[in-house]
């Protein structure tokens, strides 16, 4: 049985915007992870111990819950949270979509389509999706903009990140 492999689906163009879409949720999860570690308090090493293997969307809640209580008294804070909250929510699910469905490209109007399936009420239901290359960039500067706002609420409310790397014993064990 022969593997198929995505440059017999996709133009490249579309594979590209895919990538990017890839790459810019990354440096999302990055500065996400520091607001976190910068908001509780926990240094560099004991941070990627604690955000490393979530998942975005646990990622997501944790910084939306130690965020709306460290800035509990402060209004304009959690206002700000809330609006990044809801923006990550809803870049993660689009970002979800196109990283992990399985895309086709449809030549006669230079769109990739897919289908989304559900299953609820017990029904199984798909739903087509459709994108273009302009869409796909749309979103990248979409998920790009989010790691800026994240980056100018931590610089903002929590100041410059320091890695806070342990100092070393004689034995080279890590000292906190």
């Amino acid at each position: 049985m022969a593997v198929m492999h995505t440059q017999e689906f996709l133009e490249p163009s579309h594979i590209q915007a895919i990538e990017l879409i890839a790459s810019e949720w990354s440096l999302v999860e990055a500065v996400l992870s520091v607001n976190m570690w910068q908001t509780a308090g926990v240094n560099w090493e004991n941070g990627h111990i604690f955000t490393d293997d979530l998942p975005s969307s646990a990622r997501i809640h944790m910084f939306n819950a130690l965020s709306l209580e460290r800035w509990e008294e402060n209004e304009s804070a959690r206002q700000e949270i809330g609006n990044l909250y809801t923006e990550l929510k809803r870049l993660n699910t689009e970002r979800n979509t196109v990283i992990h469905h399985f895309w086709d490209h449809n030549f006669s109007t230079d769109t990739i389509h897919a289908q989304k399936f559900t299953a609820r009420g017990g029904k199984f239901n798909p739903k087509p999706l459709e994108k273009t290359v302009d869409e796909l960039i749309m979103l990248v500067s979409q998920i790009g903009k989010l790691a800026d706002d994240l980056d100018d609420f931590r610089r903002k409310h929590l100041g410059e990140f320091s890695p806070l790397t342990p100092k070393q014993t004689q034995r080279g064990r890590a000292e906190f």
